[in-house]
């Protein structure tokens, strides 16, 4: 009977476990670089606002005594051309504030 009785206590625990909405804590996974991804897609929009941004790619950072620059490549489509834009984003590695923004158009 006891047996029984844990069994059924058991599976009724085991339902209300599984049929329980369950609270994913998820870990910030972003990128460090994401923040100026955005930025670096913001300015060339401001540059170019006819173009569509198709992708981008992250080419790495440089690391100065003072400052930081981050390196991305866009590709952009602006109505039947599509060309790719170096944005080199230099900023203050303390306040973030942006030192200088570098950009390059190129056919590839």
């Amino acid at each position: 009977m006891k047996r029984v009785l844990f069994a059924t206590v058991l599976i009724l625990f085991s339902f209300v476990f599984i049929l329980s909405p369950q609270t994913n804590y998820a870990v910030d996974n972003a990128p460090s670089y994401e923040k100026w991804g955005k930025e670096a897609m913001m300015i060339a929009k401001e540059k170019y606002p006819l173009a569509d941004i198709v992708d981008y790619q992250h080419l790495g950072k440089e690391i100065k005594e003072q400052t930081e620059i981050e390196k991305f490549k866009l590709w952009m489509r602006q109505q039947e051309k599509e060309y790719g834009l170096y944005v080199f984003i230099e900023y203050n590695k303390d306040t973030e504030r942006i030192v200088r923004i570098f950009t390059e158009k190129t056919d590839r």
